[in-house]
């Protein structure tokens, strides 16, 4: 039944997952002044002409390297921007004198328009559900392991390492706004090359990270966490581009239009679909520079209108004898139609911040319930 499925699932999923690839233009945008509509196209091609050329086994050992480099230079960089603030307790403080400590805090209210906890604790988990048993990039990586049992300790070791990011991205990101805050509340006395840019602003507090590199690192850690920054994007493209290619080649062009396609021509057809797909992904960056809620929020939304879907067909197929390959298309096409739709009604909507429970205005991590049950 999964492999019906896949093609249609990857294709709608890609899109959503494409956002986080333009961290790294933010990143060349803060430290180099080059825009993204110059860095993405550049990042997009480069990474899918190494995905193409080298296959699932140049992927799995580029990734290795650059998630390597990615870890030893974020824990460098969590080190020195906490020695700039003093510490915890001197983040805890800056934030609280600026009237901050609610970002301290992870369990909001359900009112609360980005982050309510019932919306984190309950709708966010069908995401993560969905990325660790469902997503493509995840399963044909352990599909690809020697045995069971080198299989099961990846995805441990896989489990333990998300733990790592919010000591390596958010802990920082925070310190850069509390830098913000601090140089707005004494008028530039302080931290005044901070007031520059208003982390304040949904769209602009996609900066923290990059101008905590630019204003507060030396110059040999700013190199290292540049080249990590950019090379984790091109980990998290690189493995999308494979799955799509691999996906095509066999479950539509092998199975449906050319069933006697040798293997060379499998490899050259997923090649063309890896170039086609860095092409469509250039689709999305108008959607981000009007994005008025930063790249998280975007990613999020988008992945949270559709992850739900997954996990409903997923979990019926593993739980429900009775499940075959047709209903469970029909599931996924009328959830990806909710999903969608509602998607774009909450992109055109104009939303007051007491309208948190309607349809087009519902925080995405509660429409994700609904979603959820839309199958």
């Amino acid at each position: 039944m999964a492999s019906h499925l896949d093609p249609l699932m990857l294709t709608l999923l890609y899109w959503a997952r494409r956002v986080l690839q333009f961290k790294s233009a933010i990143l060349f945008e803060v430290m180099l002044g080059v825009s993204m509509w110059t860095s993405v196209p550049f990042i997009l091609l480069f990474t899918a002409i190494y995905a193409a050329s080298g296959g699932l086994r140049a992927v799995m050992y580029t990734d290795v390297g650059q998630a390597t480099i990615f870890i030893i230079g974020g824990f460098i960089g969590m080190i020195v921007a906490f020695s700039k603030i003093g510490g915890f307790a001197g983040l805890a403080e800056t934030m609280e004198k600026n009237d901050l400590g609610y970002m301290l805090t992870t369990l909001r209210p359900p009112s609360d328009r980005e982050f309510p906890w019932t919306g984190m604790l309950i709708g966010q988990p069908l995401a993560s559900m969905w990325y660790w048993c469902v997503d493509q990039t995840m399963v044909q990586r352990v599909l690809s392991a020697k045995g069971v049992q080198d299989a099961r300790k990846g995805c441990v070791l896989a489990g333990y390492l998300k733990i790592l990011p919010p000591f390596l991205m958010v802990f920082p990101g925070l310190i850069a706004r509390a830098f913000f805050a601090e140089c707005q509340r004494t008028d530039g006395q302080l931290y005044s090359d901070w007031c520059g840019t208003d982390l304040g602003d949904g769209n602009e507090s996609s900066k923290a990270y990059p101008l905590l590199i630019a204003k507060m690192f030396p110059d040999g850690l700013r190199g290292l966490l540049i080249v990590s920054m950019v090379l984790a994007m091109m980990s998290s493209l690189d493995s999308v581009f494979n799955c799509l290619s691999t996906v095509f080649s066999y479950d539509i062009y092998k199975r449906f239009l050319h069933p006697e396609a040798s293997r060379q021509r499998q490899v050259w057809v997923g090649q063309l679909v890896t170039g086609v797909a860095a092409l469509c992904g250039l689709a999305w960056l108008p959607m981000i520079a009007s994005s008025a809620n930063g790249l998280y929020l975007t990613t999020q939304s988008a992945q949270t209108h559709m992850s739900p879907t997954l996990v409903a067909v997923f979990l019926v197929g593993l739980f429900w004898p009775r499940a075959n390959g047709a209903g469970a298309l029909a599931g996924m096409i009328v959830g990806f139609a909710a999903g969608i739709a509602r998607f774009v009604a909450s992109r055109m909507a104009t939303c007051d911040e007491h309208d948190t429970y309607s349809i087009s205005c519902m925080q995405f991590n509660h429409m994700a319930l609904i979603l959820f049950a839309a199958p």
